[in-house]
This record gives C-alpha cells, sequence and structure tokens, in this order.
C-alpha cells in the first residue's frame, strides 16, 4: 500500500468517525 491509499483510507475513516459523533450528537440535542 502507498502513501496517497493510506491517506485516502485514513480520511475515509475519520470523515466516518466525525459523521458518527455528530448524529450522535444531534441525537442527543434532540433527546435533551
Amino acid at each position: 500500500m502507498n502513501k496517497t491509499q493510506t491517506a485516502r483510507i485514513t480520511i475515509a475513516v475519520v470523515r466516518k468517525f466525525v459523521l458518527l459523533q455528530s448524529l450522535k450528537y444531534l441525537v442527543e440535542q434532540k433527546i435533551f
């Protein structure tokens, strides 16, 4: 695996994580 592939995978994982965190946050805001 070269650096660009690794970087793309890392970015994809980070984006998914951030998206999940923001969704979780929005859900919590709606509940409370």
